[in-house]
């Protein structure tokens, strides 16, 4: 799943000075604005066109996702607008998306189809945004969030800085983002059991594993989704690079 940030929204070249590889015209996105972006890109981009074309892609209203945050002795309301999820081989994405938001957000989805189906749902997120972040660095996108990147110096130039993700920071943001999520290490590692709701006596919470424990600062359970209607199937046969599409180095 990946979350909507505001600051996705600037510009690239307003927020930087420098022109970006490509143009986001504020339209809402559809099959051939992605397949300009994606078939005219590396050959990673190419392969994640082949990969759409085994996947169910759904266009869809926002959805809001919706969860409970045990923070200062109290529960309090929070979630995030969603602008695409993945759920075995069916994709959603939020038609009015833009097509550079739309294609980095089917690139986001598309690595989740391609994880393992045991993988923690932490991780799965890091996997996603860290990949996802390469991506947008390639295209010259803005980040995800502002601090999601840092400069380091290029391994073939000494001398020169390139920008990489920052997989601390998108570790802690992630982890903030998703808070019912249970953190796990980056690498895997076996999470801690998740908060599912609250116990009968409504004051301790209950765990996957089935028990029970009084709550503890950072703890959440997500609500029922709202909005997400599903409002058109892409004929899975559209998602295919004309012939001679050049590939970009």
């Amino acid at each position: 799943m990946l979350i909507i940030r505001k600051e996705q929204l600037d510009t690239f070249e307003a927020r930087t000075g420098r022109p970006a590889v490509l143009k986001c015209p504020n339209v809402p996105w559809d099959v051939a604005c992605i397949l300009n972006i994606f078939c005219n890109g590396d050959t990673e981009d190419k392969e994640t066109v082949k990969k759409l074309q085994r996947l169910t892609v759904k266009n869809r209203e926002a959805k809001q996702v919706h969860f409970k945050k045990y923070l200062g002795g109290k529960w309090v309301d929070d979630g995030f607008t969603s602008g695409g999820s993945a759920r075995g081989a069916t994709v959603w994405i939020n038609k009015d998306t833009n097509c550079c938001e739309a294609a980095s957000t089917l690139f986001h989805e598309v690595t989740h189809t391609d994880q393992p189906a045991g993988m923690p749902g932490s991780q799965r997120e890091y996997d996603a945004y860290i990949k996802g972040e390469q991506w947008r660095i390639k295209k010259n996108l803005p980040p995800t969030s502002p601090s999601f990147r840092k400069k380091i110096k290029d391994p073939n130039n000494p001398k020169k800085m390139i920008e990489v993700p920052d997989t601390d920071t998108i570790k802690s943001k992630v982890d903030g983002w998703y808070a019912y999520n249970p953190p796990t290490p980056i690498g895997g590692g076996t999470p801690p059991p998740a908060v599912v709701g609250l116990a009968p006596n409504g004051k301790d919470v209950r765990l996957s594993d089935g028990t029970t424990r009084p709550p503890k600062e950072g703890d959440a359970y997500r609500l029922p989704d709202t909005g997400g209607k599903e409002l058109e199937t892409i004929d899975s046969s559209k998602w295919k690079c004309p012939t001679g599409a050049c590939t970009m180095p």
